[in-house]
């Protein structure tokens, strides 16, 4: 049997390997970035199992109840049933990203990506939002019908497709970061791009570099 003390020293080994916080397990696990979990397992509370099946997917770990697993002869790892038709999209290796803007999608994430690829692409879970912008500069993508993963901590530098808000509105759009300036390109070419001056004092702001866009299918 676990004892709270035993979970917590696991749960705290697996974080440093993973290079992760309490705070980013919380938010992983439970949908809020704190560590009222581990703050628990301190005071030597058992957490419910639920809870503690949301931590170990959150750190990449299952947890097991049943009849012994045997491993099969001539393998080197124990045999495992597929988990994909669990709703939990992190046991079969998947992450779901939040919203930019919390509220738009009334609480669900609106995209999950296969943790591998987000690893091979050096994409760090906790730096992605998604949005639908309502406005973006491509041709060809419709604002209402376009998910954008943007990374927000992208170094606000060079030329690329970047999300920027401004008030209450978010583009997407082509955008060259030069010297103290914005450079914002139209949608279509015989359109004059936009330059934002000094734009770190000003009232739109980068939010994030897009990695990723997508088309949403029609309703």
């Amino acid at each position: 049997m676990y004892t709270p003390p035993h979970l917590l020293s696991l749960i705290e080994q697996r974080l440093n390997e993973l290079g992760m916080t309490q705070a980013q397990l919380g938010h992983r696990a439970f949908g809020k970035a704190d560590n009222t979990a581990i703050q628990s397992l301190k005071k030597g509370s058992s957490p419910a199992i639920d809870r503690l099946e949301a931590m170990a997917s959150a750190i990449g770990w299952e947890l097991y109840f049943g009849p012994p697993r045997r491993q099969a002869a001539g393998l080197s790892e124990p045999a495992r049933e597929h988990d994909f038709a669990l709703t939990n999209a992190t046991r079969a290796g998947y992450s779901p990203l939040p919203w930019l803007d919390y509220g738009i999608g009334k609480g669900s994430a609106p995209v999950a990506f296969l943790d591998t690829w987000l690893e091979s692409s050096g994409l760090i879970f906790d730096n992605l939002s998604a949005t639908t912008p309502t406005k973006i500069n491509i041709a060809g993508l419709e604002p209402k019908r376009t998910l954008a993963v943007i990374d927000k901590s992208a170094p606000r530098q060079g030329y690329g497709i970047w999300c920027l808000k401004e008030g209450t509105q978010t583009l997407v759009a082509r955008t060259l970061f030069s010297n103290e300036h914005l450079v914002i390109q139209a949608s279509t070419n015989d359109l004059s791009p936009r330059i934002v001056e000094d734009w770190r004092g000003g009232s739109i702001q980068p939010a994030g570099k897009v990695v990723w866009l997508g088309l949403l299918s029609p309703e």
